[in-house]
């Protein structure tokens, strides 16, 4: 099978043995699938003690009833605000897409994929400010067509295989599920039960997707393109360490809420959630620009601006 597929402008990249010196995809993944062990089990399983029963004041949306009432107190600045401060840090997942989209002639699956990551901050802004069940599903429901939407693309891209349907039809069923049960009902748990597992399981996937892109750049852009794919390693190296912290964030600040609460010599609270919000959500904006680049390996002329070395702005192409 035809392996990924090329802009409309550019010329498709050869082929060949990918660079060994990039991450291996399996050792990504594996990584990934053990701290995801622990997330999965915390979100649904086996939820702790400390989101399930926290007690705090109540705004204008009444008394919190979704499945978790993070560790930021509740209404502490306003009313009509639950959380403040994980809140707003959902800027950092929300806003960054749409300036991508904006700067960027990038394919429809590129852009459906920056969308739904807007999607998620959006919905997350609505679950942090509430702390309402119908809100939190506003939060997960996009994570899950998100990580499945991704899913396919890396198979497509990688394989050529196009999985877009069966996928699609998981979205529909078990979206649908779940929002015609009520919520701790069996049936609400068997299928909430299972988007936590697939949307666990295709992260692990992505963690292979994204690292075996980053190897098929290293191995297609061998003339004067090398930098656009040493920057691409560079970027998805950071993107991948950047996750990893955040996953440890927000276990962190899940299982020793009250301790962080009551760290010595005076420290403040450290807002771990806050910092899984914007680390996650510039995990997310590099992962736009490994597609797009991949998606324009076959154009002679890529140059990548960025920060730091590693953090793209923007990539301009040309024939």
């Amino acid at each position: 099978p035809q392996r990924g597929h090329s802009s409309s402008t550019c010329l498709p990249g050869g082929g060949g043995q990918a660079d060994q010196s990039a991450m291996d995809p399996r050792f990504a993944a594996g990584l990934l699938a053990v701290l995801f062990c622990f997330t999965t089990t915390t979100y649904f399983f086996r939820i702790p003690e400390d989101l399930k029963n926290r007690r705090g004041k109540v705004g204008i949306w009444g008394p919190p009833n979704a499945e978790f009432n993070w560790c930021e107190p509740d209404y502490e600045t306003a009313d009509w605000i639950a959380e403040p401060v994980n809140t707003v840090s959902n800027i950092a997942i929300a806003m960054p897409p749409l300036l991508f989209v904006l700067g960027h002639d990038a394919e429809l699956d590129t852009v459906v994929v920056a969308i739904l990551q807007t999607c998620i901050g959006v919905g997350s802004i609505l679950f942090h400010g509430s702390l309402r069940y119908s809100m939190q599903l506003c939060d997960e429901l996009p994570m899950f067509w998100y990580v499945l939407v991704c899913s396919v693309l890396y198979l497509r891209r990688l394989h050529g295989r196009n999985l877009g349907l069966p996928a699609a039809a998981i979205a529909v069923v078990v979206t649908t599920s779940i929002l015609v049960t009520e919520q701790h009902s069996p049936m609400h748990e068997v299928w909430r039960g299972t988007m936590t597992c697939l949307f666990s399981l295709s992260c692990v996937g992505m963690a292979w997707g994204s690292t075996s892109l980053v190897a098929g750049l290293k191995d297609e852009l061998t003339d004067k393109r090398r930098h656009a794919a040493v920057a691409a390693e560079r970027m998805h190296t950071a993107g991948y360490l950047m996750f990893i912290i955040s996953v440890m964030c927000w276990l962190t600040d899940n299982y020793f809420c009250s301790a962080l609460w009551s760290l010595p010599l005076g420290l403040p609270y450290p807002h771990l959630h806050t910092c899984w919000h914007i680390l996650v959500g510039a995990a997310l904006y590099g992962l736009l620009f490994l597609f797009h680049l991949y998606d324009k390996r076959g154009c002679q002329n890529i140059r990548i601006k960025g920060v730091l070395g590693f953090f793209p702005l923007a990539v301009h192409t040309s024939d």
